[in-house]
């Protein structure tokens, strides 16, 4: 059968890397919540498009990202996070300058 949330996805398609960088741009808050290790580009793309990033502890994004990052354990943590970036956007601002700078090198 389909997937309860497939009404809440939209199918992008393939994008251009400019296609990509000006999504990633838009958007307010990145949230990356993998169960297993990676290297995790997408929240390195997103924080060197200047979007503020929340997820799990992967070893990438703490050391590329530090505490520029929301870095959280569940999905619970990740709403209280996502809740917590829209309604500050001073901090929402900073974070996303901060890490933006910090992986300036990698992309």
């Amino acid at each position: 059968g389909q997937r309860p949330s497939r009404a809440l996805v939209d199918d992008l398609g393939t994008l251009t890397d400019r296609q990509l960088a000006l999504f990633y741009r838009s958007l307010d808050v990145f949230v990356w919540l993998p169960s297993y290790e990676g290297f995790g580009l997408p929240v390195v793309e997103c924080a060197a498009a200047g979007t503020p990033v929340v997820c799990t502890a992967m070893p990438s994004a703490i050391e590329h990202l530090g505490g520029d990052a929301s870095v959280v354990e569940s999905s619970a943590e990740a709403v209280e996070a996502v809740r917590s970036l829209l309604a500050e956007t001073d901090t929402r601002a900073e974070r996303s300058r901060k890490a933006s700078a910090s992986v300036a090198g990698l992309t």
